[in-house]
């Protein structure tokens, strides 16, 4: 199959395992109104050879010396009852045309590059476009070939192949490159021959998803101050003021010492910050604790003051 890529090992040595750089198998596949929740659209499609070349005309523009040619370079999954029989293909197989007419006419794409991609299909009896439907609905995700037309040929939707890509996937001095070809309208074409209504439309989906993440993520130098406040481990206790929703001022509370030799060693904790309030605590006059409070101001850029 093309294989997904949360269950497949690595096809890169910069990344250790697809579990490592994709989101776990948990995650997008079993929350209600995302694939592989159990609220799949009804789209199974057939298996039967229903489909024939004049059909591939019309949903890929192949004349049929094209496909005679793609015949004999062993680039066509059809099948015969007689030599002059006409030509009969699955939906899946048509898939897998339409992929490889993409992949030569858009990218220039060998024949031998093609034919490698057959041999896996072909090896792997997996129906990709039925996975491939699975992966777009019900929620309409934009699903991609991810392949480096040599040993890696992955059904990713773009959110995995954002998650790669921040996690390093291609970061590594021996990355190979990948090419990425949209599958959606390919489906679609299959999806009209079959008088099927069309796939859906994502766009809701995903502005719903990006509002969700927005709302997860630090927007301005004041957010990202407040939070390496915190991450930091350095402070008894953290105030933030705000106005308006706006964060315009932290104080961070950190105890200094317990006891103090000597006020040189005072000073120099009193002239560590321009801006700070110290407390000194004593017993029987020696000074037994500090303690400072120390206040960063924001500008209604957000920038510190």
């Amino acid at each position: 199959m093309l294989e997904a890529m949360t269950n497949q090992t690595n096809p890169q040595d910069s990344i250790p395992s697809q579990e490592a750089v994709n989101p776990s198998p948990e995650v997008g596949q079993v929350s209600p109104g995302q694939p592989g929740s159990g609220e799949q659209l009804d789209q199974a499609i057939s298996t039967d050879k229903d489909l024939t070349a004049s059909d591939l005309n019309k949903a890929s523009g192949m004349s049929y010396r094209q496909l005679n040619s793609w015949d004999e370079k062993g680039a066509i999954p059809s099948s015969r009852d007689t030599v002059d029989a006409w030509r009969k293909f699955t939906p899946d197989d048509f898939f897998t045309i339409l992929i490889c007419k993409e992949l030569r006419d858009k990218f220039g794409v060998s024949f031998e590059s093609i034919k490698r991609l057959q041999d896996k299909f072909e090896k792997d009896k997996f129906n990709n476009l039925q996975h491939t439907i699975n992966c777009i609905t019900p929620a309409g995700y934009t699903v991609c070939l991810f392949t480096d037309l040599q040993d890696d040929f992955y059904i990713l939707n773009d959110l995995d192949m954002a998650a790669l890509i921040q996690t390093g996937f291609f970061r590594k001095k021996n990355a190979k490159d990948f090419l990425i070809l949209r599958l959606n309208p390919l489906v679609n074409k299959i999806f009209e021959l079959l008088k099927k209504p069309p796939l859906p439309d994502g766009d809701a989906w995903y502005e719903k998803l990006f509002e969700l993440q927005g709302k997860a993520v630090v927007k301005n130098d004041a957010e990202f101050h407040l939070l390496s406040l915190v991450r930091s481990k350095d402070f008894r206790s953290i105030t933030v003021h705000l106005k308006d929703g706006r964060i315009y001022q932290t104080d961070t509370y950190e105890e200094l010492a317990e006891k103090v030799d000597g006020s040189n060693e005072l000073m120099k904790i009193i002239k560590e910050k321009q801006y700070q309030s110290v407390s000194i605590d004593l017993a029987d006059g020696e000074v037994i604790r500090i303690s400072r409070k120390s206040p960063v101001k924001f500008n209604k850029t957000t920038e510190k003051s």
